[in-house]
């Protein structure tokens, strides 16, 4: 059999099955054989990967079918629309595939732009529609993913977190934390109304933090921030009882 050849930048387009899928995909091929064709582009793979990790481990010959594609990009560009047409995809899945898709999307149209002259492509209104999803939610995942850890992404994609939720929370921080260094609207603290005011909204803020230092290990809001985040630290580590932010270095 021919030895076949991975590109990174390829395989790391394809959103990993799940140990079940792949514990499936292995039964499969142990009992039936290897019966859909590998396929692939100057000899690297662009789409059975698993297949292929699979035969290769248990000696079973598989079938290549080769695909042409002009350039690197178009190749890339047809593995995330293959992939998008997949049934198993959460919409986190979804939507990387067509924020991908955008990408190479806008990279080809450049490339034919200056070889024809034609109208590049507008490619943030087609994420939306490849990934199934409302536009504000591409807009929340993108926020998320520019402003959030890892930790917190890999909580939205296992689906113990909704991506509208994440961004809330992430919003909500940000906007409580200009709300306490308000430094130009001072509170009348004899006026009880006020008082109850400051009480509820503390409270809201200590919630709303308690949730993120149990959930987030690090939050990106921006440099020009981390002066306000210094003053509030021993504040918030007061008013929480825990370490209030870990700053960037």
């Amino acid at each position: 059999m021919t030895q076949l050849k991975i590109k990174k930048e390829f395989k790391n387009l394809i959103p990993p099955l799940s140990d079940e899928e792949y514990h499936g995909l292995t039964e499969s091929i142990l009992t039936h054989g290897c019966r859909d064709t590998i396929k692939i582009w100057r000899g690297f793979i662009v789409d059975g990967h698993n297949r292929y990790e699979i035969c290769q481990k248990h000696g079973i010959p598989y079938k290549t079918q080769k695909l042409r594609f002009s350039s690197k990009e178009n190749a890339a560009l047809w593995i995330v629309e293959n992939q998008l047409g997949r049934r198993n995809l959460t919409d986190v899945m979804r939507i990387k595939l067509a924020i991908r898709k955008g990408e190479y999307l806008r990279d080809v149209a450049m490339q034919s732009h200056s070889k024809t002259g034609c109208e590049p492509i507008h490619v943030r209104k087609t994420i939306a529609k490849d990934a199934k999803v409302s536009e504000q939610t591409v807009y929340r995942f993108m926020k998320v993913e520019k402003q959030g850890d890892l930790s917190l992404l890999a909580q939205i994609e296992n689906g113990e977190i909704s991506i509208s939720s994440a961004y809330n929370n992430l919003t909500g921080a940000i906007q409580a934390m200009e709300v306490i260094y308000d430094e130009n609207n001072i509170p009348d603290l004899r006026d009880p109304l006020s008082v109850r005011a400051i009480a509820i909204k503390t409270e809201r803020i200590i919630k709303l933090y308690r949730f993120i230092f149990n959930n987030v290990d690090y939050i990106n809001i921006g440099e020009d921030r981390t002066p306000m985040l210094k003053k509030l630290s021993a504040q918030l580590e007061s008013a929480c009882g825990v370490k209030a932010w870990i700053l960037p270095p």
